[in-house]
């Protein structure tokens, strides 16, 4: 199960072309100095120094995509082999069976491969927020001062990684009051975790105020007519993300993951796992401290938030799996039929995810690069994935002179910026098609003597227009 996951992890690791976000951590990597990075930290929302100062480090090797983005995917791997040992924390009954088929549900998810092959932090947030999890409940159980240290140092570590590993602590909050109803007070326990939160909230303070303290935000929370709903079960692995643009056989991986979530609920209640309900309302806890802080923040809450929860509710989905061995039978051979059967299950989610391209911007670069004449004007639509293609254009073709020809726009501001030049490169984002460009919108494009040149179809897709 672990060799599956690496493999999925690294599997067309290097294929597609930085998206907008992984340009912006790369860029900020690339820096002249380590100063200049941290600055560039500073403007990113929810960023925390390492994974940069990582990428900064890779960047020296290489520039190539497989390169780049060989941390997220190692940090990815390692989680598997975390969430193996802390599903066997966390159950009480049928230990050995339930985590190995919660770590294949991990292995196995299309959402953790993605962000296991994506140049940002939330792969090494899952990592650390789990690894800190597992320390905490191994210093719970043996209550030594070496567990204790050795969890805050991973905590410290984690939250300059991402500032919502300090979450887990909630996590320990909740664990430990479990402990003192099930088995008396803990004056000792108590102490030390105490110390462990204020030693690592004391180290955190430092970092949120440089870092996110002075950041605010004009965003909705939820953009695009979302719901809360549908943003915490895309999170948590129950809807697939529009890596197609039709409903597809890869919704069945999600809606069985759900049917066996809820299977998986009714056997912990049925078996008092109370580790795995106790951890559950931690899960509704953080969610909502989420929601306040994107609120706090005036930042739109995204299903990527949580995804460092998701191992939490495949360990219950595993439970359902194992409520199914036990009713045709504790055999071996069914153990294994029932591993095929959710292997299969997942292949046309995994092809979903593995034909999805995330970005075409090194092909229009290369594109751009070929026909580009001085003076010629390159306008992305919208603004934000600018730096996508002053990076590729910058770095990697070398040609500094090109990119400084890009320029962010919105599509309204277009035809009174184009003018009379002879040339016009257009790239609009398929987010952009899909709720803003209409088709009258298109009609003028083409009116206006712009030419497709490259036309995408997929979620984040970008597509071409040149008009000369």
């Amino acid at each position: 199960m672990l060799a599956l996951g690496f493999g999925l992890r690294f599997l067309q690791l290097g294929r597609d072309s930085l998206w907008n976000d992984e340009a912006g951590v790369v860029l900020a990597a690339l820096s002249s100095t380590i100063q200049g990075t941290i600055e560039a930290v500073r403007s990113h929302a929810m960023a925390m120094p390492l994974d940069y100062l990582i990428i900064r480090l890779v960047t020296k090797i290489s520039l190539n995509e497989f390169v780049l983005r060989l941390p997220a995917a190692f940090f990815g791997s390692l989680t598997l082999f975390i969430c193996y040992y802390l599903f066997n924390k966390l159950v009480m009954r049928d230990k050995e069976e339930t985590a190995l088929f919660a770590t294949l549900l991990l292995a196995l998810s299309p959402l953790h491969i993605m962000y296991s092959q994506e140049v940002r932090f939330y792969s090494s947030l899952v990592f650390f927020y789990n690894l800190s999890t597992l320390l905490l409940l191994e210093a719970i159980e043996k209550d030594n001062l070496k567990q204790w240290i050795m969890f805050s140092l991973v905590l410290i570590i984690g939250e300059y990684f991402h500032i919502f590993v300090f979450l887990s602590v909630i996590n320990g909050a909740i664990l430990i009051l479990l402990k003192q109803i099930r088995s008396g007070p803990n004056f000792w326990v108590s102490i030390r975790f105490l110390a462990s939160l204020a030693i690592a909230f004391v180290a955190l303070v430092p970092g949120y105020v440089y870092f996110g303290a002075h950041q605010r935000f004009n965003n909705p929370l939820l953009p695009g007519g979302a719901s809360v709903w549908k943003v915490i079960a895309l999170g948590l692995g129950w809807l697939e993300l529009p890596f197609t643009s039709t409903l597809s056989l890869g919704q069945v991986w999600h809606v069985t993951s759900f049917g066996l979530f809820l299977v998986g609920m009714i056997i912990c209640l049925k078996q008092r796992e109370s580790i795995i309900i106790a951890l559950l309302v931690s899960v509704v806890i953080q969610i909502f401290l989420i929601i306040l802080a994107d609120i706090f923040k005036g930042y739109w809450f995204a299903y990527r938030q949580i995804l460092q929860l998701l191992p939490y509710t495949l360990v219950v989905s595993a439970k359902g799996i194992s409520a199914l061995l036990k009713i045709f039978g504790e055999h071996k051979f069914v153990f294994y039929v029932l591993i095929i059967i959710v292997a299969l299950t997942s292949i046309p989610a995994l092809s979903d995810y593995y034909q999805w391209s995330k970005s075409d911007a090194y092909q229009i670069s290369e594109y751009i690069l070929t026909h580009w004449s001085p003076g010629d004007m390159i306008l992305v639509v919208p603004g934000y994935p600018e730096k996508v293609y002053r990076y590729y254009l910058g770095y990697i073709f070398k040609r500094p002179d090109i990119a400084i020809s890009v320029y962010p726009y919105e599509l309204r501001n277009v035809a009174e910026t184009i003018g009379d030049k002879n040339c016009v490169f257009l790239v609009v984002i398929k987010d952009v098609i899909n709720e803003d460009l209409s088709d009258s919108e298109i009609a003028w494009l083409l009116q206006d003597g712009f030419v497709p040149i490259r036309i995408s179809s997929g979620w984040l897709g970008h597509s071409l227009f040149v008009r000369r």
